[in-house]
């Protein structure tokens, strides 16, 4: 297959959630592989930052500060995103959250039981994790309706596969996320719009942490990664890369596990 088929080369990208983490991990690689790119987050001086090692690459790049929570703002987001890159062929719904991460022990990782999880909580995780995603495929298919096809690519979770005690809020909001995919990919799929659903597993990120947990809970939950390491965004960037290019073209409605094998065993 030649490498021609995994080029992103005269696309324009938009990304939420892309000022650090797995979403700065997409935006590089989409630059990498040959993409301008709309990084979008709340975060000012992340973007700024990020669209900075982009236009490093040569490639360009736009930083638009956007709440995924407010239709408002998406679509300024997307008005802006392409009178910067005249266009918008791939869109990434990377911006979410979870609940904090503190722990010392194994029985104490998931620290939010469901009879304590607040309205107000539950409220705010569905707000950035399934109605941003929403509103953004919204969006994003309207601009992409009108200019005949494109590709959407939304950020899941592990956890939506699996019983996840302590984040029953979060969870919940990723299995939409997956079940939104599929009805898109059904819906949009005579657009030429694919739609597809990246579930990551235990990603090590500045925000999550996982590999600066005591070393007697990282070895424990290491112990059930087959592949015995912490997911890094590269993996997830990669993954993609794979789905927004050609290479990918057959694929649409798939919600593809990236999880060291993680789920083999959750």
């Amino acid at each position: 297959m030649p490498s021609s088929m995994f080029s992103l080369e005269g696309k324009a990208a938009a990304i939420t959630g892309g000022g650090r983490g797995i979403g700065r991990g997409i935006a590089l690689a989409f630059a990498d592989a040959g993409a301008d790119v709309a990084v979008l987050a709340r975060t000012q001086a992340e973007i700024e930052a990020v669209a900075a090692e982009i236009k490093a690459k040569g490639r360009k790049a736009v930083a638009i500060s956007t709440d995924v929570t407010q239709s408002h703002d998406i679509a300024k987001a997307v008005k802006r995103a392409m009178e910067e890159l005249g266009r918008i062929d791939i869109w990434v719904n990377n911006a979410g959250g979870e609940v904090g991460f503190v722990a010392s022990t194994l029985e104490q990782a998931f620290a939010v039981p469901t009879l304590q999880i607040e309205e107000a909580e539950w409220d705010r995780i569905f707000a950035v994790n399934l109605k941003g995603c929403f509103l953004c495929c919204q969006a994003a298919g309207r601009a992409m309706i009108e200019r005949g096809g494109g590709v959407i690519i939304n950020t899941g979770s592990l956890a939506a596969l699996t019983n996840a005690p302590g984040y029953a809020h979060y969870s919940a909001a990723k299995a939409g996320v997956m079940s939104l995919t599929l009805t898109l990919a059904a819906e949009w799929a005579p657009h030429d719009i694919r739609v597809n659903c990246i579930l990551p597993g235990l990603i090590a990120t500045p925000a999550t942490s996982w590999d600066k947990l005591p070393p007697p809970l990282g070895q424990a939950m290491l112990g059930g990664i087959p592949l015995k390491r912490w997911g890094l965004p590269q993996d997830i960037a990669i993954t993609a890369v794979f789905l927004a290019s050609e290479a990918s073209s057959y694929i649409t409605g798939s919600c593809l596990e990236v999880t060291g094998g993680l789920a083999m065993h959750v």
